[in-house]
């Protein structure tokens, strides 16, 4: 018995440590769900400082709630006083300029890259065709929004909830959702 007590109260004492711990995270977990949700935000803020660093003109007061994604930071110029909302996924290897007091809404996608269908395969090659995406300054973009290649998006416009913007938006104008249309056919031949 005196050979084995040791060993065996040191064995019923990590056992009774790891219950502790285990019922901890459960407390945690079930009771105080904020306390995961600090953690998480404090993740997605170190990586939008992180982001934030890269972005080769980065204005003054802005912000960005939530996750925010953009692929070559680099071609980004963002303006003074830029909101940018949760789960925006933006493509800027072709460039991307957001003008003073621009914002953006939650869930909006701008590609600045397109791939080539008229390359040498089908659907498409690995060439991909570069178009910069000018939004200028005063623009609201609502939650949705999907931003094509190329697109000049006007002063003070206003596009609203789930749009596609594939061609350039005026000044001060307000663009909503029209039902589909075909825009294009594909050369049957190619």
């Amino acid at each position: 018995r005196s050979t084995l007590f040791p060993y065996t109260t040191l064995f019923r004492s990590k056992e009774l440590i790891y219950k502790i711990f285990i019922t901890c995270i459960y407390v945690l977990i079930e009771k105080d769900y904020d306390l995961l949700q600090v953690l998480a935000d404090h993740q997605i803020k170190k990586n939008n400082d992180r982001l934030r660093k890269r972005i080769r003109v980065m204005g003054e007061g802005c912000i960005f709630n939530g996750t925010v994604y953009m692929s070559d930071p680099d071609y980004v110029v963002v303006g003074n006083n830029v909101h940018i909302g949760d789960h925006a996924y933006f493509k800027t290897a072709g460039g991307l300029t957001i003008g003073d007091n621009t914002h953006i809404s939650r869930n909006v996608t701008i590609y600045t890259q397109n791939h080539n269908y008229q390359g040498s395969r089908l659907p498409y090659d690995d060439n991909a065709i570069h178009k910069a995406v000018i939004i200028e300054e005063n623009v609201w973009i609502g939650m949705n929004v999907s931003i094509a290649p190329g697109v000049h998006v006007g002063k003070g416009a206003i596009i609203g909830i789930g749009t596609v913007v594939a061609s350039d938006i005026p000044p001060f104008s307000i663009v909503g959702l029209p039902k589909y249309r075909i825009i294009k056919s594909r050369d049957i031949d190619h």
